[in-house]
């Protein structure tokens, strides 16, 4: 691959993963790591491999891809104890909904501030249906403002579960090469009649929201 501006070549044979991968193999072999005949040796390719990734193989019941999203203002979910951009985030549908694409939510039945069940082959999670042309007819979105469970910070709602129970936690869903797990899952989605019962006891995300849409507090801050 050449950059014909500067007349320098790229290397598209890469030894070195050779390299490290026999390195590791011994010494994961010399410390007799447990999991060293499960590691995903083939990997560890010198040039360009394809490989399916596990996620495309789940059951067809799962018909969706779920995925997390962030914003700028939330990055990491910790000034979720700001009550400034707990004002922003409570007030702004994107980060309090699941998000589908109008055509997949009329194709599975869905609308607005529906409540859903979302389910993986691993866990699962609850909240309120959001619509957005944005967003990918084949995916779910779930904003990193809703990836929360439990805490014991009382400035922070619980919203109805945290994004990765839903991610599988294996080998198999794990690169040989990085380290890095899964972040992507497939899910599906089932409405429900009412909250689950730890939702109904009060102090989720959506106790707030629902105070906030009252008349009368729309442009209290």
């Amino acid at each position: 691959w050449y950059r014909p501006w500067e007349g320098m070549r790229l290397h598209f044979y890469i030894e070195d993963m050779v390299k490290v991968r026999d390195d590791l193999q011994a010494k994961m072999e010399a410390a007799k790591v447990p999991f060293r005949h499960e590691w995903a040796w083939e990997d560890y390719q010198p040039l360009p491999t394809p490989r399916l990734d596990p996620v495309h193989s789940e059951p067809p019941e799962y018909d969706l891809y779920g995925m997390f999203f962030k914003d700028i203002q939330i990055n990491f979910g910790e000034s979720l104890s700001n009550p400034w951009i707990q004002d922003i985030v409570y007030r702004d549908p994107v980060h309090i909904a699941l998000m589908l694409n109008p055509k997949t939510a009329e194709k599975q039945g869905l609308k607005a501030l529906d409540i859903v069940k979302v389910e993986s082959p691993y866990g699962k999670i609850f909240g309120r249906i959001g619509v957005s042309e944005g967003w990918h007819p084949d995916a779910l979105g779930v904003s990193n403002a809703l990836s929360r469970a439990k805490t014991q910070s009382k400035g922070i709602k619980h919203a109805g579960g945290h994004f990765n129970d839903l991610l599988p936690y294996d080998l198999k869903n794990t690169d040989g090469v990085t380290g890095q797990p899964e972040t992507v899952c497939k899910v599906k989605i089932t409405k429900l009649p009412d909250w689950p019962e730890h939702l109904k006891k009060g102090g989720s995300v959506y106790d707030l929201v629902d105070e906030i849409a009252l008349p009368g507090k729309g442009r209290k801050h």
